[in-house]
């Protein structure tokens, strides 16, 4: 945290002065609260030291026989496509720093960054890191399947019409037990995660508008994802749906320590603003690793479970939608102030791409 912390302060820094030498200056408008200009490229505080400690995650990247194991592999690859799509949002946000893009190309880049990430993130499966399970040692017989576990029928693909498939391998599975019966619905979770991403790289681009603001938030998050599973790594939960709490601990600890590091120049008097390559940037990583954290613990699969007979919902289960919620809670202001505002221009015919003053921090 303390490298992170000194890593963002010193990338902020530089941020600043290459912002002045190459005049890219946020100046007084409507929509921000500032009074003279103000550098907009702080969101290099983030993008710099983040592209560069992520390599040093995947450095103890490794195979072997454990599902716990497996999924830190998952876990860590799929971090390295959150820093690689993220790279592409960070470059959209830094013509539009520079360039002052219109809003729809703006858009398109989210769509594709969105996209992308989804589509790259469901190249990976938990096969794929896992090997072939060892036979048993001589002299030891391998584990039996509970007798009351019921037999699973595994449908991939469901042909609606001759034109018309379903295919359930991505994010999750599309599954029917025998005795027990449970759906659960990918094609859903693709579509909350595509919308959620979007959603998150827009309403941290309409938030920074007022000095500190964003980067606290983001520390909020972080410091939430820090406490979820910090319990987990010292095992005082059940850690066996969440193996991977050592990464998401250091990651978490890594954006604390940035946020603070950009706060230093952040805080009111603001010496500079995340800007567009920040502020998507950001709102892009957060959003993809929530999403992932999700996905690894079984609350992004969006899976509609309907018990029946002797069967219920795991405690665990129950725990990581708790959890999840309780992170996803800390974010609720930003997308609480931007739905309310946005919907407000709507009814009144204002339109909504337009920089404005109207959201509820600038009242």
């Amino acid at each position: 945290m303390a490298l992170s912390l000194l890593l963002g302060a010193a990338t902020t820094s530089l941020s600043i002065r290459l912002a002045h030498k190459f005049r890219v200056l946020a100046m007084p408008s409507a929509r921000g609260s500032h009074q003279v200009p103000t550098p907009r490229l702080g969101g290099f505080g983030y993008f710099v030291p983040l592209t560069a400690i992520v390599p040093v995650l995947l450095l103890k990247l490794g195979f072997s026989y454990s599902r716990a194991d497996a999924m830190e592999s998952i876990l860590k690859t799929l971090l390295c496509l959150v820093v690689v799509c993220g790279s592409l949002a960070f470059l959209i946000g830094l013509m539009d720093d520079i360039l002052r893009l219109p809003a729809a190309f703006k858009l398109f880049g989210q769509i594709i960054c969105a996209a992308l990430f989804i589509h790259l993130s469901n190249q990976i499966s938990y096969e794929k890191f896992a090997p072939t399970e060892r036979p048993p040692e001589p002299g030891r017989v391998a584990a039996q399947e509970e007798p009351t576990a019921p037999k699973r029928i595994e449908i991939h693909r469901v042909a609606l019409t001759r034109d018309v498939v379903l295919d359930n391998r991505a994010w999750s599975d599309f599954t029917a037990k025998l005795g027990k019966f449970a759906a659960h619905i990918p094609p859903l979770s693709v579509i909350v995660a595509f919308l959620w991403i979007i959603a998150m790289m827009n309403a941290y681009n309409f938030m920074d508008g007022i000095d500190g603001l964003a980067a606290t938030f983001l520390a909020a998050v972080a410091v939430g994802l820090f406490a979820v599973y910090v319990p987990e790594y010292f095992h005082l939960g059940p850690s066996e749906w969440r193996p991977h709490a050592n990464t998401v601990i250091l990651l978490a600890a890594t954006l604390i320590g940035l946020s603070v590091g950009f706060l230093l120049y952040n805080w009111p008097p603001a010496s500079t603003f995340l800007g567009d390559c920040g502020s998507q940037y950001v709102g892009f990583i957060i959003s993809a690793i929530l999403a992932q954290v999700a996905r690894l613990t079984g609350v992004l699969g969006l899976s509609y479970t309907v018990a029946l007979g002797p069967g219920h919902v795991p405690d665990s289960i129950k725990r990581a939608y708790v959890d999840f919620l309780a992170i996803v809670i800390l974010v609720f202001p930003f997308l609480y102030d931007v739905t309310y505002t946005l919907a407000r221009r709507l009814v009144r015919g204002k339109p909504i791409w337009r920089a404005h003053h109207e959201h509820l921090y600038q009242r």
